[in-house]
């Protein structure tokens, strides 16, 4: 290996350096500021209604929600709420144990009576100690603000 060659693998080496250093700095992440709601409603028996600041919306489930099988979200938000709202997600966790990641997105599908609609249909793993207690974490980001309301679900274990 001559000079030249020797050179240019030594500055290889460092620009790789540098790039694997910038690489691994962790970047800011950017909190927004959370107004957080937790109700005892059960979208599943009923259409639930929340509202935060000037946030009006409702939640409902498909009423029977089994493990393994795919159900239905629908989040009605006022007509004049919607246009504001970046994103809306929704997290199904058990307190205390890791599920995985359980978060499905949203979608605007329909505007009826003043209302926008966002759709989203599901599924959930199987606890493999037989827990059934969910609860759920809808996200709701808007322009500098992300609200969260936590409800609890019912999941039953599919039918034999």
């Amino acid at each position: 290996m001559n000079l030249k060659n020797k050179v240019l693998f030594v500055l290889a080496l460092i620009s790789l350096l540098i790039v694997v250093l910038l690489m691994s700095q962790p970047q800011p992440i950017k909190k927004l500021p959370v107004k957080q709601l937790t109700s005892a409603c059960l979208p599943q028996q009923q259409k639930c209604q929340f509202s935060i600041d000037k946030l009006n919306f409702s939640l409902e489930y498909s009423k029977d929600i089994f493990y393994l099988k795919p159900y239905q979200i629908k989040l009605y938000t006022d007509k004049k709420d919607s246009p504001d709202i970046k994103t809306a997600t929704i997290d199904f966790q058990m307190k205390n144990m890791t599920m995985g990641v359980n978060r499905f997105l949203l979608k605007p599908v329909a505007l009826t009576d003043g209302q926008q609609q966002w759709q989203a249909e599901a599924i959930l793993p199987i606890c493999v100690t037989g827990r059934v207690d969910w609860y759920a974490q809808v996200d709701i980001v808007m322009d500098g603000v992300d609200y969260r309301v936590i409800t609890p679900m019912i999941v039953k274990r599919p039918p034999r």
